[in-house]
């Protein structure tokens, strides 16, 4: 698309360098936004505290549960949310968190409000 439009504007402009007039008319292309991008990452407004709520959790590196396990934390341990927090396509819900003097990423739905 993009590049039609660059083709477009070329000639248009050629045509106007060699005839000695000015093209006055713009021309408006629509731009069409994908649908099938994947999922950004949603910030939340501010850092919160919570706590494991079970009886051990893996800190992993990235989120999901195939990432590497930076470190493990038991049950009551607090943790605090960063901003970052990102959806998987299995609909898990992922938050960036600072726990144990390390930072990495835990499933929310193992964590509840202390």
């Amino acid at each position: 698309m993009k590049r039609l439009l660059t083709a477009l504007l070329l000639i248009l402009f050629s045509l106007a360098c060699t005839s000695g007039q000015v093209v006055q008319d713009v021309v408006s292309v629509p731009v069409s936004t994908p649908t099938n991008l994947p999922a950004s990452p949603s910030p939340s407004p501010t850092p919160q505290p919570r706590m494991v709520c079970v009886e051990y959790l893996n800190l992993r590196a990235a989120p999901g549960i195939t990432s590497g396990v930076v470190a493990v934390l038991s049950g009551g341990q607090p943790v605090t949310l960063t901003e970052k927090q990102v959806t998987t396509p299995d609909g898990g819900g992922w938050a960036q968190v600072q726990a144990a003097g390390k930072t990495g990423w835990l499933n929310l739905k193992y964590l509840c409000k202390p």
